[in-house]
């Protein structure tokens, strides 16, 4: 559907704006690997979910190679929260992924859930819809993995007459929530995003503390090493040197 922003062209549209920042989230997470296993999966949903992308791993791609794998998507019909959340939920189950410890799902919505495996009418958001999505949403989470949710130019809207707002809802049922209510916006949630993942894949900002055996002394320490009661602690700052 057609929709004008004043920062991109009248011409483009809004899921259009979404698909770039996608990609180019993909290519910030493969540029921000070294030699770690780092697996990409990408679910598109709209009436049902389609797979668009099985597990690939990006530690071996650059940054343009890992944009051309989001697979063009457009905007047609429902939202069908709980469709794309059960196929992430599918692939989070895959032997592909099993000895990785961290994981994520990133869940980008322009509207309220107004469809859900075996029911919904498609055109109007509902409590039913909003628990069905809610309950695929805390299986993916009872697996391990956290969800990083963007509301994209619906923050404020209701969900259904009476019911949470979009960005209230998603708030709800993930660990972390953007609201973007342009392409800017958009933007900065991802940014931020990203940051936060590979932040906790590369070790950078962890907090590391050790007692030290009698006998052993520290010979130069960084800057934010800290002493007390015979522990000592850090902050990585460059975990990878």
């Amino acid at each position: 559907y057609q929709h004008s922003f004043d920062d991109i062209e009248a011409t483009e549209t809004r899921i259009y704006a979404a698909v770039q920042e996608a990609r180019d989230f993909l290519a910030a997470y493969a540029e921000s690997t070294d030699t770690a296993e780092r697996q990409i999966a990408i679910v598109a949903f709209a009436n049902q979910a389609l797979v668009g992308l099985a597990w690939t791993d990006s530690s071996d791609l650059t940054g343009e190679q890992a944009r051309g794998y989001m697979p063009p998507i457009v905007a047609n019909g429902a939202t069908n929260l709980d469709a794309g959340l059960a196929a992430a939920k599918a692939l989070l189950k895959s032997e592909a992924v099993a000895d990785i410890s961290q994981k994520s799902v990133i869940l980008l919505t322009d509207g309220a859930p107004t469809k859900r495996l075996g029911g919904g009418n498609g055109s109007n958001g509902s409590e039913k819809n909003n628990a069905a999505a809610a309950a695929q949403a805390e299986a993916i989470q009872n697996l391990g993995a956290s969800i990083y949710s963007v509301c994209y130019e619906a923050t404020g809207l209701e969900t259904y007459p009476g019911g949470p707002k979009c960005d209230e809802y998603l708030a709800s049922i993930s660990d972390y929530v953007y609201t973007a209510d342009d392409t800017i916006g958009l933007e900065v949630a991802f940014d931020n995003i990203t940051e936060s993942i590979t932040s906790g894949l590369n070790g950078e900002g962890w907090i590391v503390s050790d007692t030290m055996t009698e006998g052993v002394t520290v010979v130069e320490a960084p800057e934010n090493f800290v002493v007390e009661n015979g522990v000592y602690t850090w902050t990585l700052e460059e975990p990878t040197s």
